[in-house]
């Protein structure tokens, strides 16, 4: 699933590529029409994201290897969550931009499950109703240069840092209580491209992945906006996150994927 997830992105990375350069290869001699999607200082983009989960956890500690937990099928937690989600873009100078992208997901929810897990070392029985949560934050925060950059688009290197911070919860009546977290910092690649179809509408794909020590991250998103008026525009596409981390015992393999929408604001 992961594989073809990153060939999709990365064909679509490859493809918007092609159109930016080609297109501005074959630009006629006349005035170029500027893109209302590059006229900006400030940007300032929120989204409602329908985010569909698949997600394992296991913590093992004192010698007690834990379940791996499909906290779906396990623990009851919603596959499909609707959330909103940020991103903040300051253009330095023509191409040179910082940028900040924040995701914050929770789930809370009961169920009595229908097998026996082992979770940090304690044991839950079968026919045990447990009080799960999860959550996740990812804020991206990096520095972007778009190297080739034409009317009809341009491609970009995005240097950035990444904070995951992901734990899962499992609470009984009983006041049985144990949690896992993973909270780590990558450094990030992220490849950018934009080609600009009309004034009014652009395409926009990137890709970012890094591995450090056990854990990975990969995070990737392909949209398209439309700016009626140089200021507001919407956007709509898609969008993942997947995260393979592991410290101190504690293990989640997590991944967030689905489409989105939502209002571009420009100053």
């Amino acid at each position: 699933m992961h594989t073809k997830i990153v060939l999709f992105i990365t064909s679509s990375l490859a493809l918007v590529f092609s159109f930016a350069v080609n297109a501005s290869a074959q630009e006629g001699a006349g005035p170029p029409q500027a893109s209302l999607s590059e006229m900006y200082n400030f940007e300032l983009r929120g989204y409602y994201w329908n985010s569909g989960l698949d997600a394992t956890v296991r913590s093992d500690e004192g010698g007690f290897e834990g379940t791996d937990i499909d906290v779906v099928e396990d623990l009851g937690i919603a596959r499909q969550k609707g959330l909103i989600g940020g991103e903040a873009t300051l253009e330095l100078y023509q191409g040179h931009k910082l940028k900040l992208t924040v995701v914050n997901i929770s789930y809370d929810t009961d169920k009595i499950i229908d097998k026996e897990l082992t979770f940090k070392g304690d044991v839950y029985g079968a026919g045990t109703k447990v009080t799960s949560k999860m959550d996740l934050l990812s804020a991206r925060f990096g520095y972007e240069y778009d190297f080739i950059r034409r009317d009809n688009g341009f491609i970009g290197l995005q240097l950035a840092a990444n904070l995951i911070q992901t734990s899962a919860s499992l609470v009984t009546n009983d006041t049985l209580s144990n949690s896992a977290k993973v909270a780590l910092v990558f450094p990030m690649v992220v490849a950018t491209g934009r080609a600009h179809f009309t004034k009014h509408i652009s395409g926009t794909a990137e890709l970012g992945w890094t591995g450090y020590e056990s854990s990975n991250l990969f995070d990737a998103v392909l949209y398209l906006d439309y700016n009626p008026v140089r200021r507001v525009g919407i956007t709509f596409g898609w969008k993942s996150i997947m995260i393979d981390a592991k410290e101190s015992g504690d293990k989640i393999n997590v991944q967030w994927s689905g489409v989105f929408a939502g209002l571009i604001f420009r100053i």
